[in-house]
């Protein structure tokens, strides 16, 4: 890692690859995870990458994974939940294929977001993206 500056006792290391500079982060001893942070400004670069560090380290404080699930991810838990619901007969079968129809435009629109992007704005573009949607070829 040329050029690499070792920032937060040896927690944080920016890095830069291509022109883009890169957070590694000690999370554990010898457990690392690296992120780009999508800058090519080196100031702007250690003050994001002191961001992330804190952030996961908060999340690992409370006891959840450095990498949240994706959107898609949450989807699929809820739909096996409400399938078993209706093995217990507490969703009706019409119920069912709404939730499995309707999801399957949230996985286009929102799939690969981690969930807790998941804001007041990207609900509200839903509504238009999904009119845009149907108007194309799908």
């Amino acid at each position: 890692m040329d050029g690499a500056r070792y920032l937060e006792g040896g927690r944080l290391t920016i890095f830069r690859r291509n022109g883009t500079y890169y957070a590694r982060l000690r999370l554990s001893p010898g457990k690392y995870v690296t992120r780009s942070l999508k800058t090519t400004v080196e100031e702007n670069a250690v003050q994001a990458g002191r961001r992330l560090l804190f952030q996961l380290e908060h999340r690992a404080e409370q006891g959840l994974p450095s990498k949240s699930k994706s959107f898609a991810a949450v989807i699929d838990d809820y739909i096996r939940f409400r399938e078993r619901d209706y093995a217990h007969g507490k969703t009706s079968a019409g119920m069912l294929r709404q939730i499995k129809r309707v999801s399957k435009f949230w996985r286009e629109y929102a799939g690969n977001l981690p969930v807790e992007d998941i804001d007041d704005k990207v609900m509200r573009d839903f509504i238009p993206w999904r009119r845009d949607y149907y108007g194309s070829a799908h």
